[in-house]
């Protein structure tokens, strides 16, 4: 994924929303729950694909950019904090409060892209769920597992 805007990274995930609605019927409604159905749908993707396709592993790299913003938009909405775009890694930094009212002791940045790829390339299939409580707990001062 190439540097992009904010509101770059906002319409790929806002399209993403749309073409999961419209293929499968399910709703992505920008809320941390909404990630379990994300998580699903992919894993359905990638099942259908390696059923009806060749030996070879089904190739979701194009999922990558949408399921990124997703997540990052996901992210920023729940957990307050914003994009920052670099030359090639555009990644969210989360500056909100959180689950106690509080400020963060740090800014915790996220690395949307790697987590997207390595989740839709991974042989575990999609994660996209798990990785959302992971960051919660980081912003939490918990561990800080995926971050």
């Amino acid at each position: 994924m190439t540097a992009t805007s904010p509101d770059d990274l906002r319409a790929a995930a806002e399209a993403l929303a749309t073409g999961v609605a419209e293929q499968t019927g399910e709703r992505l409604d920008f809320s941390p729950a909404s990630l379990g159905v994300l998580d699903a749908v992919l894993e359905q993707w990638r099942d259908l694909a390696g059923t009806y396709g060749d030996e070879r592993p089904p190739d979701l790299e194009a999922l990558v950019g949408p399921t990124a913003a997703y997540l990052g938009e996901v992210l920023i909405r729940s957990l307050g904090g914003c994009w920052v775009t670099e030359p090639d890694a555009p990644h969210v930094l989360l500056t909100g409060r959180n689950r106690s009212g509080e400020q963060p002791r740090a800014a915790v940045r996220v690395d949307v892209v790697r987590i997207a790829h390595e989740s839709l390339g991974g042989g575990a299939g999609p994660a996209f769920a798990a990785c959302f409580v992971a960051v919660r707990d980081a912003v939490d001062g918990g561990p800080a597992a995926g971050t």
